[in-house]
């Protein structure tokens, strides 16, 4: 198509940059990608232009090093931006600067420089805000890009009736799944179920409602793997303390820090069910990544699940509290042997990225 796109993710998930951009540029677009350390540039196609501006993204790094860095990626970001040729720039990470005045000047400055300015909205409040006040700050940011993405129909009907956006301004492109691995595996059937919860562990996440449903788990033992990092310390302390009050039979382990890309495979295989009990949320990227690797998902029903959980793939659970958890569990637990992976990898195949970025085109192009 001979367009150029500029995806700004600003070290957004690593997995996320990486298929958002395989995907445009498999749709024949020119791409170019600002990067970090954690860019997993082998994986990516090899007509995308990778730029690593952010470079390292240590969180043990000292407060210093990491003021320094974004100074440094601030000064390379805006020459990039002043310099570049793209058609579009599409900030399809999260804002730098939050949701506040700093975000909203940020957002002007995109528009500035940019010929189309994108906006990808992965949640319409911030976990943990969900405020009157936050609402109408909001309003005022997602007011300013040519187009805002969203990737559910729940959240386009969101921004037109409570946040006032005009309806063309939306456009819903459904979150992509990676592509699938040629050989996926399954763990060999075990009197235990074995539990993944996948991603950083944050209170919305709900991992604490999870650990007290495990109380009410007494006709099968659990074997939960927690795998993700905590930036917040406090909810770090409930969970470990929590883990330290789960009895025999059942075990969890706490994984903590970045899982590397070539990791990530092994810790959905060897689970028998993907829980996801989030308190809220819009779109989850880890339910994607579990069809990916054809396993079954446990999730309350929050956010659009309930479009994108069948019953083939899992169960949903109405009452976000740990009995109904643990009683939905078992229910699974009864059941497992009739999930098919097969089945499930066969429809995490109509959501694969090259096909779910297609909705873009025409409003890159037009």
């Amino acid at each position: 198509m001979g367009n150029l796109v500029l995806l700004v993710p600003h070290g957004f998930q690593p997995s996320y940059e990486k298929g958002f951009a395989n995907g445009l540029a498999r749709n024949g677009l020119e791409v170019e990608l600002i990067g970090s350390d954690r860019t997993p540039a082998s994986d990516i196609d090899s007509s995308v232009k990778v730029f690593n501006l952010r470079g390292s993204q240590d969180p043990s790094r000292p407060r210093f090093q990491k003021a320094l860095n974004l100074l440094s990626y601030l000064a390379k970001l805006g020459r990039h931006l002043l310099l570049s040729k793209a058609q579009v720039l599409h900030l399809n990470g999260m804002l730098l600067g939050g949701t506040g005045w700093a975000a909203l000047i940020e957002c002007h400055l995109y528009k500035l420089v940019a010929r189309k300015f994108f906006l990808t909205v992965h949640n319409l409040l911030p976990h943990g805000n969900e405020s009157e006040e936050k609402k109408v700050e909001l309003k005022r940011l997602y007011a300013v890009p040519d187009k805002l993405v969203v990737h559910t129909e729940k959240m386009k009907r969101a921004l037109i009736e409570e946040y006032e956006v005009a309806p063309e301004r939306v456009v819903v492109m459904h979150h992509g799944v990676d592509e699938i691995p040629k050989a996926v595996s399954a763990p060999e059937p075990g009197v235990a179920l074995r539990v993944l919860i996948f991603g950083g562990v944050l209170p919305y996440k709900g991992i604490d409602i999870f650990l007290k449903a495990l109380a009410y788990c007494s006709a099968f033992p659990v074997t939960a793997q927690i795998v993700g990092e905590s930036r917040n310390a406090q909810y770090a302390k409930e969970i470990r303390g929590l883990i330290d009050q789960v009895s025999l039979p059942h075990r969890v382990a706490w994984i903590r820090g970045f899982v590397p890309e070539s990791e990530v495979q092994g810790y959905f295989e060897s689970a028998d069910v993907v829980v996801l009990p989030y308190r809220h949320i819009d779109q989850s990227g880890v339910l994607f990544t579990a069809y990916r690797f054809g396993v079954p998902v446990v999730a309350f029903d929050v956010g659009a699940f309930k479009e994108y959980l069948p019953p083939y793939a899992g169960l949903l659970v109405t009452e976000k509290s740990p009995e109904a958890l643990a009683e939905a569990l078992s229910r699974f637990y009864t059941a497992r042997s009739e999930y098919s992976r097969e089945v499930i990898l066969n429809f995490a195949d109509s959501y694969s990225w090259e096909k779910t970025v297609r909705t873009l085109m025409p409003h890159y192009v037009g």
